[in-house]
């Protein structure tokens, strides 16, 4: 105690001024402000849930077919029923079977007309439904032989094709394959074996009458053709005996139309018609109308097992632009019934922020089989989800971050300390007026900043 008030003492004696600053010093630390510490936490991007359905790819069908078995075929024979013809007519009338040997299964129907214009238009028809089709089709074509000398085959064959041929309804069907069949000794129109014609300068006169009419209502040659039983111009009088007048016109029909035919003065015209239902067959099927509506890019054609791609689609009708073979194997194999799209790739609406958050296909969670691609704003499956599968994308929405900190407008100048997620920066400005700390660049979601200051000293 004595050293102590000795030391004192000793102060007050040689110096009054240290004690001065001391007091000073004492009383300008309990006046300086201290540093305040503000903390704050960076906002959250917010999630997005959405939601997809996927759908569904529909059912598979397969229809098998053999060329030439199936379509419609509307058949027109125009038959000579001159005085000349009673061998002819007999030789066809009870051949109806060897004329449908190879388009049996079509849906066909035959119509019968004669060369002679004063019958006009009254034509016998006989349908694939029919009981007695033979017997019918052997009435048909024994037509008599007390027609005009004048036979007018081509006008006849477009009178018949025609809609107004008889009063009912047109016989002839919107999709059917149209074949014409000429059975006649003469030439159309010609009255003598001198060559004289009977029709000139009349419509009918000329072939392309036939072929003009029938390029109107169908592709010429490719759904229909011109057929016959004539004496040909390329025949001479020794193969053609019993041939009156060479038929120039009705060959040029045929030849027009791409079709075929045989001679009038066979004793048998099995061989013929055989012919000419195989070459119908060719042409038969160039449209067929499917079961249902194909999902397009599913649909394959194989013909004999073969991919066969010479065909286009309108609907559901398969429209051949070149015939499968007579006789092969045509299979259609296709998809139908799909609903919505079938997806492996979704699209989210929003900008994603980072990685998702969460992906679920029926309600089971996915942590892999899938590519996320944030710039892409897509999520993409290795394999596509089940047919209307529920698929639910979790992912956080890159919005604005905040860039600017409220610490209030007691700072001293100079004093502002800032650091984010404990490392301090200098990329950031005090605003006085407003008492905010902005930051250059927004710091990154949920980050820790700490923002320190001096208030100033007080009056």
């Amino acid at each position: 105690m004595k050293v102590q008030n000795f030391t004192i003492a000793s102060m007050l004696i040689f110096g009054g001024t240290l004690a001065c600053k001391t007091s000073e010093f004492k009383g300008q630390a309990k006046n300086i402000p201290p540093t305040v510490t503000k903390e704050f936490v960076q906002d959250e991007f917010p999630i997005v849930e959405q939601s997809f359905v996927q759908g569904t790819r529909g059912e598979i069908e397969d229809e098998t077919f053999k060329q030439g078995e199936w379509g419609e075929l509307d058949l027109l024979v125009v038959v000579d029923n001159s005085k000349s013809m009673a061998q002819e007519q007999a030789n066809l009338a009870n051949k109806l079977e060897p004329l449908l040997s190879k388009v049996e299964k079509s849906d066909w129907q035959i119509a019968v007309v004669t060369t002679d214009p004063s019958d006009k238009c009254r034509p016998d028809i006989i349908k694939k439904s029919d009981a007695n089709a033979k017997s019918q089709f052997a009435s048909a074509i024994n037509k008599g032989i007390n027609g005009s000398g004048n036979e007018k085959g081509i006008a006849q064959a477009v009178h018949g094709l025609k809609p107004d041929c008889f009063l009912s309804p047109n016989w002839l069907r919107e999709k059917s394959t149209v074949a014409v069949l000429i059975i006649s000794d003469e030439d159309n129109c010609s009255i003598d074996d001198a060559g004289a014609y009977g029709c000139a300068g009349e419509p009918g006169e000329k072939s392309e009458y036939l072929t003009d009419y029938l390029a109107t209502i169908r592709k010429l040659g490719e759904e229909a053709r011109v057929y016959g039983l004539i004496w040909h111009p390329s025949e001479d009088q020794s193969e053609c005996s019993t041939g009156l007048v060479k038929g120039y016109e009705y060959a040029k029909a045929i030849e027009l139309s791409q079709g075929t035919w045989g001679s009038i003065c066979d004793s048998d015209y099995t061989n013929t018609l055989q012919k000419i239902s195989e070459d119908v067959a060719q042409i038969l099927e160039l449209e067929h109308a499917l079961v249902y509506d194909p999902e397009v890019d599913s649909l394959k054609v194989l013909v004999d097992g073969k991919l066969w791609d010479k065909y286009e689609l309108d609907g559901k009708i398969v429209k051949f632009t070149e015939p499968p073979p007579f006789g092969s194997n045509v299979e259609f194999a296709y998809r139908y019934g799909r609903e919505g799209k079938i997806l492996n790739e979704f699209r989210v609406e929003k900008q994603p922020a980072g990685e998702v958050v969460e992906v679920s296909v029926d309600s089971k969670s996915r942590t892999d089989g899938y590519v996320w691609s944030e710039s892409e704003k897509k999520l993409v499956f290795d394999e596509a989800p089940e047919d209307e599968a529920k698929i639910v994308i979790k992912y956080k929405e890159k919005t604005a971050l905040k860039k600017e900190f409220q610490i209030g407008t007691e700072v001293k100048a100079g004093t502002v300390v800032a650091s984010i997620n404990g490392e301090k920066t200098n990329a950031f400005k005090y605003d006085a007026a407003s008492g905010n700390v902005i930051f250059t660049q927004a710091p990154a979601e949920l980050a820790k900043i700490n923002i320190s200051f001096v208030k100033p000293r007080p009056l």
